[in-house]
């Protein structure tokens, strides 16, 4: 059992997915408790990301992917990367509120759910060292 672990977090990919589940966590956590003081919701998604974007770029270069690129490239590309999906987030999250009236602590989810995929494509080629 042990050399099966050993074997699994040997992959980066397995090391991003549990860096990924450890960044939503803590953003998502954040986001909950900013909309439950009553922040509004586009502006605690907006401290959602930050919080996220920064647990997941030092996770995921430090120990993820071990990586001694260029740190500023990677740093632009990842924030880029998840700029693009946060845009996505805000659309969606207010869509869903607004429109579909579904509560944001719901919509927050199913739209951080929704962009992971893209998310869990591209962040490997950021961090591999060329």
């Amino acid at each position: 059992m042990i050399s099966i672990m050993k074997k699994m977090m040997a992959s980066s990919r397995v090391r991003m997915l549990l860096v990924g589940g450890v960044s939503l966590v803590t953003a998502y956590s954040t986001f909950l408790l900013l909309v439950g003081i009553g922040v509004h919701y586009l502006i605690a998604s907006v401290v959602n990301f930050l919080v996220y974007l920064l647990v997941n770029f030092t996770l995921n270069r430090n120990w993820a992917f071990r990586s001694q690129g260029d740190t500023r490239k990677q740093a632009v590309a990842h924030t880029s990367l998840h700029l693009g999906n946060q845009l996505l987030i805000m659309v969606g999250l207010w869509l869903l509120v607004e429109v579909a009236g579904i509560p944001a602590a719901w919509s927050q989810a199913i739209m951080q759910v929704l962009v992971t995929g893209l998310v869990f494509v591209l962040t490997p080629i950021i961090f591999t060292d060329k």
